[in-house]
């Protein structure tokens, strides 16, 4: 994982739902996000909403850097978390 020995800067959890949502700066720098929820029957999914307050970003839907997605800043987007398993919506 990039975020490995990185400082958390954000963190959520909807425990009701069994989810959480985190926000990491690696080492090099870089911003990294992460959204799940459990992959019992327990685990509901869940959306977050992330807004990067000074600059523009680029995310990466399930890590995958061909299906970017450009943000401005002060531009929120949501991303689902879904326990492991589950089809995508």
């Amino acid at each position: 994982m990039r975020a490995f020995q990185g400082n958390r800067l954000a963190y959520e959890a909807v425990e009701k739902n069994w989810s959480a949502a985190s926000v990491y700066r690696a080492p090099d720098g870089s911003l990294h996000g992460f959204v799940g929820c459990a992959e019992r029957e327990n685990g509901i999914p869940s959306e977050y909403r992330f807004v990067c307050m000074n600059e523009d970003v680029t995310y990466y839907p399930d890590g995958n850097m061909a299906e970017g997605q450009f943000r401005k800043r002060d531009e929120p987007f949501t991303i689902q978390a879904k326990a492991l398993g589950e089809p995508a919506q």
